[in-house]
């Protein structure tokens, strides 16, 4: 059994994240020959993507081993030709542990924990 936590709103700042989770890069244009709206949905992009960034890594540091990998993102491509991340989910493991009851309820305390972390 799986959970899939999507993000679907703002943060403040949890941590920054290992350069894997860093936007991919297509071909880009240099800033300042961008538009001045360009400019401004570029920096509006670069926000979103630190938030979503930082909302899914405080789910997975709150999962802890019951994280199934790392998280998933939906991009955005901006006018600078990057793509930004403006969604994403963590997948947990939500069986239950058999023959365990009390071990069955800490774990579903802690996936409570996951599913609440960084609101």
């Amino acid at each position: 059994h799986t959970m899939n936590i999507p993000t679907s709103h703002s943060h403040s700042p949890f941590s920054l994240l290992s350069p894997q989770y860093q936007g991919v890069q297509r071909k880009t244009q240099p800033f300042s020959n961008q538009s001045t709206e360009e400019q401004a949905e570029i920096e509006k992009l670069r926000k979103r993507d630190q938030e979503v960034r930082t909302h899914e890594q405080a789910h997975i540091t709150s999962a802890g081993g019951l994280a199934k990998g790392g998280a998933t993102f939906s991009f955005q491509h901006g006018p600078d030709g990057k793509q930004y991340a403006v969604g994403g989910e963590v997948n947990i493991d939500t069986s239950p542990i058999v023959g365990n009851p009390e071990a069955t309820i800490r774990k579903a305390q802690q996936i409570r924990a996951a599913g609440l972390s960084s609101r």
